[in-house]
């Protein structure tokens, strides 16, 4: 939604836009981190956590004095979460009310286009469409992880045909054995009952 800063400027509106932006934004750092992890340090992970990151201080307007996230007040920490400083908003909004306007909502006329006045909404949808481009960092994540996942259904697959063929030859070695203790339990009987025929013959 496009916001009009006038005579009654809506300090509390840009304010939470902007908590709005630093809660999304850590959120998507956290899920970033925890795939990158799970990948096993995923490089196109990491070049998209690097993008990310330089966003808070790219420049996303033409204005000289105000035209970055970090020129409001958005910082980042050491963790690579970012906080917001809302005495440096309020220090900015009151120096150049028109130039964070412009973040949001970027002027448009004959000097300032999508090109050199993306505004932060720009900025995140170009940044989207290059991870989700073929080739992409995000792409690129996907197509190995089928790639992995095909060959770990493959690899299933073949452990339980090699477990199927080692039950069915145990089976019927368990089978030979049952049959070769029957005949040896025969042979048994046999022997006991000529003993004891030898032995009564003696007597």
């Amino acid at each position: 939604m496009p916001i009009a800063v006038t005579s009654a400027r809506p300090t509390e509106v840009l304010r939470q836009t902007l908590g709005d932006f630093v809660s999304v934004f850590n959120t998507l750092k956290r899920d970033l981190t925890q795939a990158r992890t799970s990948t096993g340090g995923d490089q196109a992970l990491r070049a998209l956590e690097t993008q990310l990151a330089a966003l808070i201080s790219n420049n996303v307007t033409s204005d000289p004095a105000i035209n970055s996230l970090t020129d409001i007040g958005v910082f980042t920490n050491r963790d690579g979460t970012i906080a917001f400083d809302s005495a440096k908003f309020e220090a900015a909004l009151s120096a150049n009310p028109d130039a964070v306007e412009a973040l949001f909502s970027p002027t448009r006329d004959a000097t300032h286009d999508t090109t050199t006045d993306p505004g932060l909404s720009g900025s995140l949808k170009a940044l989207k469409d290059t991870a989700t481009a073929t080739g992409g960092s995000l792409a690129t994540v996907k197509s190995r992880l089928d790639k992995e996942g095909e060959l770990i259904a493959d690899a299933r697959t073949r452990m339980e045909a090699r477990e199927l063929a080692y039950k069915n030859r145990l089976t019927r070695q368990f089978s030979g054995m049952d049959a070769r203790v029957a005949a040896l339990k025969a042979t048994q009987s046999y022997l006991s009952q000529q003993i004891k025929l030898w032995s009564n013959g003696n007597n």
